[in-house]
């Protein structure tokens, strides 16, 4: 039985890490019985604020303690001079900031936005979390500290109906959407290009025409030259404007023969069509045209869309294990996404960065359907890059 009071999540994220602990938030509510939105928060018209009963804020702080673009909207509203001293006294509200103490401005959004909220009346009910990704456990560790304070505190104001219990962990949840599909051996997606202005959800498709390699074979670190056609391809002439300090967003893709060895290693047919999905939740948001223009092959996806070179967080670990056929993966799936188990994890994961495709091939026996891969692996995001050179020197 669901509770009659509904949690809104709202993230301010600029590369999805708070979008994706918004979503852990938001399977923590619905284990709890509450009805759940989680939106991103330029989805979200703040003058409904004052009429909610409560919202969970999941901020990001980025560059040197600026807001998340997709915030910018939001917080203007929320400075205005006009706005009432006691505007949210009716709302309770809860505030997870994420940052790196490495910055002089660590969680500056996160701190901003809860003494803004609290100007205004608002009740919060649990401290402001300062998740940092410099701790050995990275932001997982903050996550799941402050996730249990804001869950005590949400039960002594909403308290369960008698005889409902949370639902349990170990429990597989049903997939994030039910995918339809289709066979189409030579199906290719093309890309059209977009026209001006261009955003994160209106790219540019640019051309890259050199991408070198500037560090020795034997480097750690792997410094690249890149150059990318910005010109219009009818005229020559530059289809994008630029100032020195200003920053562009490179929205990656993964190297197509890696693609396809993750999906041939997984046994899932690259040809395979994905023609729409449909959430599973009426709440959950489907991925932009832009961000996932289908129908789209298997191996357009995992070539433009999921993020299998990225580094998984815990809750990767604790979905993969329902999945594990081999009794010893499971348990050490089991063992790394508990609390107990977060030193082993340090061990394996955080130090190594292993990406999706490495930790499963190291977990060969597990092997999720589908429709699950969409909650295993996040979507690529846009990577920030500051301009320091004016586009109206020529380049030698």
């Amino acid at each position: 039985m669901s509770h009659s009071i509904t949690i809104l999540i709202l993230y301010a994220t600029q590369t999805g890490t708070s979008q994706e602990v918004a979503e852990r938030v938001g399977r923590d509510s619905r284990r709890h019985h509450f009805k759940t939105k989680v939106l991103s928060i330029d989805q979200y018209d703040p003058l409904n604020l004052p009429l909610e009963k409560l919202v969970v804020f999941v901020a990001s702080t980025t560059g040197q303690g600026d807001i998340p673009d997709n915030m910018k909207a939001f917080w203007k509203f929320m400075l205005r001079k006009n706005l009432p001293s006691d505007s949210l006294t009716n709302v309770k509200a809860a505030v997870l900031g994420l940052g790196d103490s490495s910055y002089p401005k660590f969680n500056f959004v996160g701190k901003k936005l809860f003494a803004r909220l609290k100007s205004l009346g608002c009740n919060l009910i649990v401290r402001r979390g300062d998740c940092d990704d410099q701790h050995e456990f990275g932001i997982d560790y903050e996550v799941e500290k402050w996730s249990q304070e804001l869950w005590k505190a949400i039960l002594e104001n909403y308290p369960l109906a008698p005889g409902v219990s949370v639902k349990n962990k170990d429990i597989l949840s049903p997939p994030r959407y039910q995918i339809n599909t289709k066979h189409a051996p030579t199906h290719t997606k093309e890309t059209t290009a977009n026209t001006p202005p261009y955003t994160q959800t209106n790219p540019f498709y640019a051309k890259i025409l050199c991408n070198t390699r500037i560090t020795s074979p034997s480097a750690e670190n792997d410094v690249r030259h890149i150059e990318i056609d910005i010109s219009n391809t009818d005229s020559g002439a530059p289809s994008i404007t630029y100032n020195p300090g200003d920053v562009v967003y490179l929205w990656p893709h993964n190297p197509r023969d890696l693609s396809l060895s993750f999906l041939h290693f997984m046994g899932y047919d690259p040809n395979l069509l994905i023609t729409s999905l449909h959430p599973n939740e009426e709440d959950t948001p489907l991925p932009t045209h832009t961000t996932l223009p289908l129908p789209m092959t298997l191996l357009d996806i995992f070539t433009q869309y999921l993020d299998i070179q990225g580094s998984p967080r815990r809750y990767f670990f604790q979905l993969l294990s329902f999945f594990a056929t081999e009794e010893r993966e499971k348990e050490r799936l089991q063992h790394f996404a508990s609390s107990e188990g977060q030193d082993d994890l340090q061990l394996y994961h955080y130090r190594e960065r292993r990406t999706y495709f490495e930790i499963f091939q190291d977990f060969s026996s597990a092997r999720p359907p589908l429709e699950y891969i969409f909650d295993l692996i996040p979507p690529i995001h846009p990577r920030p890059f500051s301009i320091l050179y004016s586009a109206l020197i020529p380049l030698l």
